[in-house]
């Protein structure tokens, strides 16, 4: 039992006196004052029905002070004296809505009468209130305050602020004529153990009834911006059709309301230390009644600032994180007092908030630490005491946050099931400072402690104070490649050859850049076949690139780590897409050079096993650039004037709207003379993601061509253009096919392309190309295409 506050004692009692002495007006100024800024009474709720003006009135308001003390004994006389000996009749009462506060004075409902009967009305009931307050006029001294403080029923609106778990429900329910929720069962009670679930504005209760085996009820309510005594009307049944209206789905083992203009209304007046629900449900009859819900275990709703972050977005940054931990602690490997810094990222969703953090400054570095939190509403400044673990399912899956929740992981890859712990949250702007105890199995020996300070990147002091010179500024290209290997006895890639060389010609690709330029991967791709059947891939990935800087990499998977810390990948992919690589790997990498030749070292090792150790050095040694070079002059048969000279609109119009149609070919390899022609069908199309594309079927050689420009321009000569690739569509890009998918990788080529007729629709494509096979000159080129459309 909760004490009434001595200056609240005061107050009352000063009420009471004005009372007595017929100040009622002032009295009720004073109770509405008392009522916002004091928790409600029993003593209040019975002052309160001194000052109403109808019987049913006077009856909710001593209901209420009887449902805050049962045993309060004014009230009970004062009950008695109305006449009125259920205790659900004010409840009653507001389901058919005719809340307290709603009530018109009494004497407004004759309005309509003649002036006379008004008056005789008016004086009538007049005598009758007066009578009945001179009976149980309130004495001072006789309001006892042994009333039970409730901390939150006020009727004016306030945040609901709930906190998950579970409890007990004792429901007063009624079931009306053809309702399929109830099943008519008129005026009944629904008690059993309960489980409250409040997030996203969503408050969720499932009951099971202890007078039935199995059997769930579940209520659903749903409110934009959900505040306490605040009533929500013309509710919706799906709360995902419209979040912007009030919700309310009930079902029970009997049935539910699969009726989607079903409506009703809702108010929580009450949210601690029970949760107080009142509802009308309509579907194709009537549902209402009151719930109430006790948890096992009452703790102070927390007060203050709501912390709002970004619903499934990450934000990316800096983590420095120090940690004390016990001597067993095994997380932490015993390090005792330590700091973890490094890259980090953040994330918020309705798995609560998750921060990750790859380690730069341990002997373990490079491996990430995870940190989680879960409360139903985060509040700054609030210490979340009792939180629990994550419940997983066996992939480690959350399948249970109910409650305040606390995780921490680190290098095994598996929560400690049986965390316990408190936390608290400190947002200032951008910046976060989470300060946490994590204990596992409720053991003192295995604890740790710290405090994270998480600063996003736009509040980070500018990195690139680093000196040009040693800034890694890589151009796309081709070049010679030749990668120094040693394969370890075990290692996937390598094949456990030992030491090996690969030299062959590649292409260094810039990818995945960022708005500034400053983020990106580089990508060696190297093909040992004319057949594209043999491909080695190296790829490095860093926040920023910095020439003799040793980064660490952890990657829990191939492809992780690339946005919270460096990574990198080396694997080999030969005919039927047959991969060689590791799927959980760590390593280092250094760029030790990049001028005129780039060196990187690396080591990559596949599931921390040394025997799967891949190691060693890459060259790359970019091609220069072609500059005065003149491309040959083709001269060919099919070789037209063009008589008009269309704009550049009309002319990519014309080459967007390829069609299938008719193709005249002739080729010639210009490493030996020899020609081929032929004219065929063929099938074509062109797009602004793939450019224009001719398949020319036949035998014992089909064709496949594809030439690529971001802006088509008629009749001009597009140089030095590589093979074509999905990946950048800035450049020209071209790829001539044969039979069994021949072609070559790493080309350097021209086209040009023009037209032949009319402006828009019928014209005749001519396309004039060549091409320079760098690692087979059997593919040296030149040709035209004529293509006539149907």
């Amino acid at each position: 039992m909760m004490h009434i506050p001595e200056q609240d004692k005061q107050r009352l009692q000063h009420i009471a006196t004005l009372i007595e002495n017929g100040n009622i007006a002032e009295a009720k100024s004073l109770l509405d004052d008392l009522q916002r800024t004091s928790p409600p009474s029993a003593p209040l709720w019975y002052l309160v029905s001194f000052t109403v003006d109808t019987k049913a009135q006077q009856a909710e308001a001593i209901n209420r002070a009887l449902a805050l003390d049962p045993n309060y004994v004014p009230a009970q006389r004062a009950l008695e004296e109305l006449g009125s000996a259920k205790k659900d009749v004010a409840a009653q009462s507001w389901l058919n809505g005719t809340s307290y506060a709603k009530h018109p004075p009494f004497t407004r409902q004759y309005s309509q009468l003649w002036t006379i009967g008004i008056v005789l009305l008016i004086l009538l009931i007049f005598a009758i209130v007066v009578g009945v307050m001179i009976v149980r006029l309130p004495n001072s001294s006789d309001l006892g305050f042994s009333a039970t403080v409730a901390p939150s029923l006020t009727p004016h609106p306030s945040p609901l602020k709930l906190v998950s778990g579970k409890g007990r429900v004792e429901a007063h329910l009624f079931s009306g004529y053809n309702d399929p929720i109830g099943q008519e069962r008129k005026e009944f009670v629904l008690k059993g153990t309960a489980n409250l679930n409040f997030s996203n504005d969503t408050l969720a209760i499932n009951v099971m009834d202890e007078a039935q085996t199995s059997a769930e009820w579940s209520f659903q309510y749903f409110a934009p911006d959900f505040q306490v005594n605040k009533l929500y009307e013309n509710t919706v049944n799906h709360i995902n059709k419209d979040k912007t209206k009030p919700h309310l789905d009930i079902s029970s083992p009997y049935g539910a309301c699969n009726n989607t203009i079903a409506t009703g209304k809702f108010v929580v007046e009450q949210q601690y230390p029970t949760l107080i629900v009142s509802f009308t449900h309509i579907c194709s009859g009537s549902f209402k009644g009151s719930l109430i819900f006790t948890p096992d275990t009452v703790s102070p709703s927390p007060t203050g600032d709501m912390i709002f972050f970004a619903m499934f977005s990450e934000v990316r940054g800096e983590a420095i994180v120090d940690m004390r931990s016990s001597v067993e602690d095994l997380q932490s490997a015993g390090l005792s007092i330590f700091t973890v810094k490094g890259p980090s990222v953040y994330s918020y969703d309705n798995e609560g908030f998750s921060l990750t953090v790859v380690d730069t400054q341990t002997p373990k570095q490079g491996k990430p630490w995870k940190f989680r939190f879960y409360a139903p509403n985060l509040v700054n400044g609030h210490v979340y005491e009792n939180a629990h673990g994550f419940s997983l399912d066996r992939s480690d899956n959350i399948i249970d946050k109910d409650g305040i929740r606390i995780g921490v992981l680190h290098d095994s890859g598996a929560w400690c099931k049986e965390d316990t712990g408190s936390f608290i949250f400190d947002v200032q702007g951008s910046a976060v400072t989470i300060t946490f105890v994590r204990l596992c199995k409720e053991d003192p020996r295995q604890r740790l402690e710290g405090t994270i300070h998480f600063r996003p990147l736009t509040a980070l002091t500018p990195t690139p104070s680093i000196p040009p010179a040693l800034l890694f500024t890589p151009k796309e290209g081709l070049g010679d490649i030749h990668v120094e290997f040693d394969s370890a006895s075990a290692d996937p890639v390598g094949g456990g050859k030992g030491k090996f060389t690969l030299d062959r010609v590649g292409q260094l690709d810039i990818e995945n850049v960022d708005t500034h330029g400053e983020h990106f991967t580089i990508r060696f791709h190297v093909r040992t076949e004319k057949h594209a059947y043999d491909d080695w891939i190296l790829w490095f990935w860093a926040p920023l690139f910095q020439l003799n800087k040793p980064y660490t990499v952890y990657q829990p998977d191939q492809y992780a780590g690339r946005d919270d810390g460096p990574a990198l990948s080396i694997h080999h992919v030969r005919r039927n897409d047959q991969f060689e690589g590791c799927t959980s790997l760590s390593g280092q990498f250094t760029i030790e050079q990049q001028s005129p030749t780039i060196i990187i070292s690396f080591r990559q090792l596949c599931a921390e096993d040394p025997a799967q150790l891949l190691q060693g050095k890459l060259f790359f040694t970019p091609y220069p650039p072609r500059t005065s070079t003149p491309t040959p002059t083709i001269t060919l048969t099919l070789t037209h004037t063009l008589t008009t000279t269309p704009t550049m609109e009309s002319f990519n119009h014309a080459v967007n709207d390829i069609k299938s149609g008719s193709v005249d070919l002739e080729l010639k390899w210009t490493t030996t003379g020899q020609t081929y022609a032929r004219t065929e069908v063929s099938t074509a199309w062109s797009n602004a993601q793939q450019g224009i594309v001719l398949i020319i079927p036949g035998a014992p050689t089909s064709w496949g061509f594809r030439f690529y420009a971001p802006t088509y321009l008629e009749n001009k000569r597009y140089e030095h253009v590589p093979i074509f690739s999905l990946r950048n569509k800035s450049t020209p890009g071209m790829s001539i096919v044969g039979s069994d998918n021949e072609r070559c990788q790493d080309i350097d080529g021209t086209f040009k392309i023009r037209r032949d007729g009319e402006v828009y629709h019928g014209a005749v494509l001519v396309i004039e190309f060549s091409q320079i096979c760098k690692s087979d000159p059997a593919w040296n080129l030149q040709g035209t295409i004529r293509f006539t459309p149907n």
